[in-house]
């Protein structure tokens, strides 16, 4: 266990974890299926996702 984190949790996530998985596959198939500027402002959105995420994740790495 890492300093810092919280007790280790006893239940299974895999049922949350799929639902989540189905929704964003028909959120991703419904862009894929509408095309054009849909398609555009999803990809553009999960980029930004990603940007936000790694930056976060590299603020915590730089802060020690």
């Amino acid at each position: 266990m890492v300093a810092g984190e919280g007790p280790a949790r006893t239940g299974s996530d895999l049922r949350a974890r799929t639902a989540t998985a189905c929704v964003m596959l028909a959120v991703a198939g419904g862009a894929l299926w509408l095309g054009g500027l849909w398609w555009t402002v999803f990809v553009a959105m999960v980029a930004l996702g990603v940007l936000w995420e790694w930056r976060g994740l590299a603020a915590g790495i730089a802060a020690g």
